[in-house]
């Protein structure tokens, strides 16, 4: 039994260890922003992803802890600053336009 214990023990400190998902979707005026680029920042690491049609994402980070998600095809990049897990984690966002003509990235 001791000798099994040692072979799994390095095998499963070896294995990858992934933050999580971050998944939910993006919206603009109430309506689905389908096909945006996204890119979320955690630790200084960049995760590059993309939402679907519908303005759905799932996106798999490698880091835990606070992180930024940005919409990187809309003026100035609007970001927000979300959380990752080791479970996967929901964030509906919305693109509100600010007074002053800037975008701003919120939770819905």
């Amino acid at each position: 039994m001791r000798k099994w214990l040692w072979i799994v023990v390095p095998v499963i400190s070896a294995l990858p260890n992934y933050a999580g998902q971050l998944y939910g979707s993006v919206s603009e005026s109430g309506k689905p922003i389908g096909n945006a680029p996204v890119v979320i920042t955690c630790a200084g690491e960049q995760t590059k992803g993309s939402t679907n049609s519908d303005g759905t994402y799932r996106i798999t980070v490698s880091q835990q802890g606070r992180c930024t998600f940005a919409v990187a095809n809309r003026p100035g990049s609007p970001s927000v600053l979300v959380f990752s897990y080791e479970k996967p984690t929901l964030y509906d966002l919305e693109i509100v336009r600010k007074p002053d003509g800037s975008n701003e990235l919120r939770v819905r």
